[in-house]
């Protein structure tokens, strides 16, 4: 079916990863908590403060990703 009305809908740009916010927070900081503290210790491990920063880094550019590509799918 024709979209007729595509023309008059805003074009909106995903947000750059620095101004990004996540859609659900709590979601947000339970993961990184999951992912820095349960996961590590787990298999007996502790993650050095530059280790922590990286993964931290990941994760939050795995979600920005993950929410971003949805917001221009039609």
């Amino acid at each position: 079916m024709i979209d007729w009305d595509r023309h008059k809908r805003q074009n909106t740009e995903p947000p750059t990863w620095i101004e990004w916010q996540p859609a659900n927070p709590f979601r947000y900081l339970f993961l990184i908590v999951l992912c820095i503290l349960v996961l590590p210790s787990l298999f007996g491990l502790i993650l050095t403060p530059l280790g922590a920063l990286f993964n931290i880094l990941f994760v939050d550019w795995v979600f920005y990703k993950r929410e971003t590509q949805m917001i221009n799918h039609d």
